[in-house]
């Protein structure tokens, strides 16, 4: 499959209570992944202008490992994809076009199942030949597996209608019985100038592009909350359940696999806050010139000390 897919290991603090004092409380120095031997030395940073820095967790967990899940100390090793689905229309490639990378997808997300790895991961950016409509792919993938996670990485929430993607991504759950890991952001670099307005959105007179992704956001959380809020017709075409209606179909436990892909300190605390996990990156804003490794561990502090019980996803993915 050649539609630039990156195969990696997600490094997570999930909450686990065999581990007592360290559940919620994992840590992403270099030193941690290097001093183990199944594990082996993570590779320096090469790119976007890092050379020579010190190794950190979002590139170590670009290797793959044979056995998934598995614990260094207070780290979590999930092996995972995540795949950008970029097509071209050149006679070497083998993705040529959005149904090649569509169906290319599905049949990939079967056979890292069927491998033993523990989740398919998909990336979102409007106006690209590339992967830009997640739920119908992620409907597709959750009705053709049975155990994997199956997730975004991220979607821009400046884009979204929050109450179109809270229906949308309650039914995609619902047919993947639940194992829907939903990663969401303010977005990245855009292949046009502002794009979305061209989807109908605009910040609000006291808001930024950015506050306006975080507002969708958080209407986002509440409408997955699943409690009532529309006052029904009186004569409606089909008989309504007592009081206020929540938007269909619900899937219960939805709201507490949202991951917000953060990269500054601020967003993390706001995301712990608001009782999210969080997803960091290489795209980590330099906020103190320290190594990648010491600010993303400092950023998940943050999030630890927010909310006992949220999680952090470390991989190479594009967030702000």
């Amino acid at each position: 499959m050649l539609n630039r897919l990156a195969a990696y290991c997600s490094i997570r603090t999930d909450r686990i209570d065999a581990l007592g004092e360290n559940r919620a409380h994992g840590t992403f120095k270099a030193t941690s992944l290097k001093s183990s031997p199944k594990l082996g030395t993570a590779p320096t940073v090469s790119d976007g202008g890092t050379a020579g820095r010190e190794p950190s967790a979002s590139v170590a967990t670009q290797r793959t490992h044979t056995k998934p899940c598995r614990l260094y100390g207070k780290l979590i090793l999930h092996e995972e994809f995540l795949s950008f689905g970029r097509w071209t229309p050149s006679p070497q490639s083998q993705a040529r076009s959005a149904a090649d990378v569509l169906l290319q997808s599905i049949d990939l997300a079967v056979e890292v199942e069927r491998l033993g790895m523990d989740g398919a991961y998909f990336r979102v950016h409007h106006f690209a030949q590339q992967l830009v409509s997640p739920f119908p792919l992620l409907a597709a993938v959750g009705a053709k597996t049975r155990k994997i996670e199956i997730g975004t990485a991220v979607i821009d929430m400046r884009y979204e209608n929050p109450h179109y993607m809270a229906e949308d991504a309650g039914a995609a759950d619902l047919i993947a019985g639940g194992r829907l890991q939903l990663g969401i952001s303010r977005g990245s670099r855009e292949q046009v100038i502002d794009g979305w307005r061209y989807f109908g959105y605009r910040p609000l007179e006291s808001e930024d592009d950015a506050e306006m992704g975080r507002r969708h956001a958080e209407e986002l959380l509440e409408l997955l909350r699943g409690k009532g809020f529309a006052k029904p017709h009186p004569r409606p075409m089909f008989p309504n359940p007592p009081g206020l209606l929540r938007l269909e179909p619900y899937s219960e436990g939805l709201h507490d696999r949202i991951w917000w892909g953060s990269a500054s300190n601020a967003t993390a605390a706001w995301a712990a806050k608001l009782g999210m996990n969080m997803q960091t990156s290489t795209l980590k804003f330099d906020e103190t010139g320290e190594p990648l490794h010491v600010q993303q561990s400092a950023q998940n502090s943050r999030l630890s000390r927010r909310l006992e019980g949220s999680r952090t996803q470390a991989h190479s993915a594009y967030f702000r």
